[in-house]
């Protein structure tokens, strides 16, 4: 195969429009021109054009119009309301709220909540991704428009022309225009200021960017919004702080703890500062020095208090931190696991694993800290009410510097939120390109593509390093003006205090307690200022992680109370009843009115082209999909009502990608499965002709699988994956493309097996011994049965069987000829040429170079 890494645009400038994710396109609408596509599977329609948009149904409620603070729009033609405000002032730029998507596929969705939160509707992503039907193959514009008419707002699809003049004709644009850029990926248009376009990219964050850079990328397609007369404006914004408080709640009292004795530790610097006020006031007054001792032993305490109060404080943060992060990571992972497949099909299983450990930063953050803020705003409230009572006037003074240092944090968080986004998708992107390639590593050695392989990754690296330095740039001057302001402000008392001493009106005990309190308040500050700035990357990390917590976890492990008690066993039957199943909801059914019958014991073979929907109905028959519509039985009872450890230990399923991790043999078998049977699992490995290759490497203890099970042929990973199914001594077995790696006599072998243990068997396949071999054979195209019958019956009829089998004979007869051909060519040289094999020796049967033994 070839290895399709393509590097980024070059950046050129700070200008330049980062290359975008891979999104769909939208779809032709009423309003929109016919010329706006989708993507992926859209392209793949025959006539190539998309459904047309369809007006939203009268009186549909708005989706999630539930939640405190909702106002609803008025319904007549005041002036006074939004939208004839907007429409009557039309504005050439609107700052626009910054949404994250979560995945590749959820730029249209994030760019409804984009507009919504523009009007005043506060929208989650989740709920706009809901309201679109966001699917693994993203969204259309078509069904954006649906939505945003379900939410009130207007739309209007225009082609964009390039024009004349400094703006490119981008100032007749609709002002906020949901755009289609190259990738193809949708942004948000915020409008032109200055002579600069900018742009809010679900993918990168808010960016600013010159016209003709903007053209570069822009497909000259806009859909433009305007609220309607049914627009509510209100809705819920994103629970980040109850999202936290959730979090903990569990250690509130330990934490209370913590953060009172970090109060009660600014108590003793505070009494040895006055110690200090009253001690230099005795002594420039004419008093003795006899307070010297009491002076040194105070402070020998105070340090001793604090230095208990620390280990204290540290030890119970410490518990705290080790017992939430092993418990929200946890726990987390565990309702990841809970959550239904259609979750996992359009989200990046690396970035799911990334989501379980940013429960450990959030643990960290949450405990040290959140206790270290708590800590330094109550010191800095004490310290400031001590500052306050010894002089009102230098108070002044550090009440300033507080609000500049918390004026400096909000700038730094505004410039900080898109370009830290950004940053994180030029990373992940930067590593999936290097992960990509080192998993195909040996591809790229044998096409010589290293140096393309390099210039692709090396032009992701240099793009995040860009972006890094342009965001260090940005929040270098807020984030260093409390350290400057600190110091100027330290200056600014010492001159005003010795002015004021000078006067006579501050004794000079009480301008040197006073300095050393200000350091107290200050240095507190500051600290709140940089537990501040980490907030911005906590906000962020917490949407993902609601991501998985909002979604519903899968029926199927949820306990119903009142459910009928199940079988007390399953014989193998298998029947599916009008079955519709699609990935995407704004599309047709993948699979449309499917029924099919399995009996116990009986072998169907499903054959059909590629996309015809064989996996899908191998998945469903599974229980890793639910229809969209129909029923799943088993021996005639709704899969629902079967329990699902009765389904889990006689249903089992090899599907068509191996999935072999490393580890040793036995726990790639038994899945970690401490309680597995062991005669079960050694008759499992005879039946997938595995025991001889286990024994080989070591047994099911001592042997191992490398990473990626490249220690393994094709062959040998196949037998395993088999052998783990045949583990649960299954009476279904649902087999995708399950033996196409094996040699015919191992196939046969297994096949002889199967057929012996008398277990049912819905196999996908192509190869002709494997289908002539099944008692019925079923013919899928574009997700419909378009035959059934047995192997002779079919094969004696003109139809798409005898076809596919007509199409078998000449690809098996071409690889006959290049076999003898190959033979020929070798005994020319005198060396014989053995039979095809896998890894274990067995030679394959290929009537032309050798034979099965």
């Amino acid at each position: 195969m070839t290895l399709d890494i393509r590097p980024p645009a070059p950046a050129g400038t700070d200008d330049a429009t980062p290359g975008r994710r891979t999104e769909n396109a939208p779809a032709a609408t009423d309003d929109a021109p016919a010329g706006i596509g989708t993507t992926r599977a859209r392209r793949r329609t025959e006539d190539g054009a998309a459904p047309a948009e369809q007006p939203a149904p009268e009186g549909e409620s708005v989706p999630g119009q539930g939640g405190r603070g909702r106002r609803t729009a008025p319904a007549g033609p005041p002036a006074r309301t939004l939208r004839d405000r907007l429409r009557r002032r039309p504005r050439r730029h609107l700052r626009t709220p910054i949404v994250p998507q979560m995945e590749e596929q959820d730029c249209g969705a994030a760019c409804l909540a984009v507009v919504l939160g523009a009007f005043g509707r506060r929208t989650t992503l989740h709920e706009a991704s809901r309201a679109c039907g966001v699917s693994r193959d993203g969204v259309s514009a078509a069904a954006v428009v649906r939505a945003a008419k379900r939410y009130g707002l207007t739309a209007k699809g225009r082609r964009v022309v390039r024009g004349e003049g400094p703006l490119l004709g981008l100032d007749a644009v609709t002002v906020p225009s949901m755009v289609l850029l190259s990738g193809p990926h949708f942004a948000v248009y915020e409008g032109i200021r200055r002579g600069r376009v900018y742009v809010n990219d679900p993918s990168l964050g808010s960016y600013s960017t010159t016209p003709e850079t903007f053209w570069e990328s822009f497909a000259g397609i806009a859909v433009g919004f305007a609220p309607g007369p049914d627009f509510a404006l209100g809705g819920v914004r994103f629970p980040f702080l109850r999202a936290l408080a959730a979090r903990v709640r569990p250690y509130a009292p330990a934490l209370l703890l913590a953060v009172l004795t970090a109060v009660l530790l600014t108590l003793p610097a505070v009494a040895a500062s006055f110690l200090l006020r009253a001690y230099l006031t005795h002594v420039t007054e004419g008093g003795a020095h006899d307070w010297a001792l009491p002076l040194v032993l105070a402070t020998a305490g105070t340090a001793g208090a604090v230095l208990l109060g620390t280990w204290v404080q540290q030890s119970l943060v410490n518990r705290v931190l080790e017992s939430m992060a092993a418990r929200s990571s946890s726990a987390f992972l565990w309702r990841m696991l809970r959550l239904p497949g259609s979750f996992f099909h359009r989200r990046q299983l690396g970035g799911l694993v990334t989501r379980v450990q940013m429960n450990d930063g959030l643990a960290s953050l949450l405990s040290y800290r959140a206790a270290g803020a708590a800590a330094a705003a109550a010191g800095a409230a004490v310290n400031l009410a001590a500052l306050v009572w010894l002089s009102p006037k230098l108070s002044v003074v550090p009440a300033a510097v507080a609000v500049l240092d918390v004026l400096a944090l909000r700038l730094a968080a505004k410039r900080r939120g898109g370009m830290l986004h950004r940053l994180h998708s030029e990373q992940y992107k930067r590593d999936g390109v290097a992960f990509a390639g080192v998993s195909a590593m040996e591809t790229i050695k044998a096409e010589g593509a290293e140096e393309s392989f390099f210039r692709a990754w090396a032009g992701w690296q240099a793009r995040a390093m860009d972006t890094a330095q342009t965001l260090a740039a940005a929040v270098v001057t807020p984030l260093t003006l409390p350290t400057a302001l600190n110091t100027a402000a330290s200056a600014v008392v010492v001159v005003a205090g010795t002015s004021l001493l000078l006067a006579g009106s501050l004794p000079v005990g009480t301008l040197l307690a006073y300095l050393l309190l200000l350091n107290g308040f200050l240095l507190p500050v500051a600290q709140l200022v940089g537990i501040g700035s980490e907030l911005t990357v906590a906000r962020a990390q917490t949407a993902l992680l609601e991501d998985v917590e909002h979604t519903e976890p899968d029926p199927y492990l949820t306990p119903v109370l009142d459910a009928p008690e199940g079988p007390a066993g399953l014989r193998g039957g298998l029947e599916l009843r009008d079955v519709d199943f699609g990935y995407d909801p704004n599309r047709p059914p993948t699979l449309s009115g499917v029924s099919l019958t399995v009996r116990p014991g009986e072998w169907v073979a499903v054959v059909g082209g590629s996309g015809s929907g064989k996996s899908t109905l191998a998945r469903l028959a599974a229980g890793v999909l639910r229809p969209w519509s129909g029923e799943v039985l088993l021996d005639g009872q709704p899969r629902e009502q079967v329990p699902r450890a009765l389904v889990t230990t006689h249903v089992a399923y090899v599907e068509q990608q191996l999935r072999l991790f490393e580890g040793t043999f036995r726990d790639n078998l038994t899945l970690w499965n401490p309680a597995a049977d062991e005669a079960a699992l050694h008759r499992a490995l005879a039946d997938a002709e595995a025991a001889d290759l286990v024994r080989s490497r070591g047994g099911l203890d001592g042997g191992t699988v490398d990473e990626g099970a490249r220690n393994l042929s094709g062959g040998e990973r196949q037998r395993l994956e088999l052998a783990r199914a045949l583990a649960l001594d299954p009476v279904l077995l649902v087999l995708d493309e399950a033996t196409s790696a094996l040699d015919a006599r191992t196939e046969a072998l297994v096949t002889h097996h199967l057929r012996r243990r008398g277990t049912t068997c819905l196999v996908l396949a192509h190869r002709l011994s494997t289908i002539k071999s099944a008692d019925r054979v079923i013919v899928l195209d574009a997700g419909r049965i378009v035959q059934h019958g047995t192997p002779a019956t079919l094969a004696a009829v003109d139809g798409p069987y005898r076809d596919l089998l007509t199409e078998s004979d000449e690809e098996a007869s071409a690889a006959g000829e290049e076999e003898a051909a190959a033979g020929v060519a070798d005994g020319a040289v005198g060396r014989g040429r053995p039979g095809n094999t896998d890894d274990t020796g067995r030679r394959a049967a290929t009537g032309t170079t050798g034979s099965a033994s």
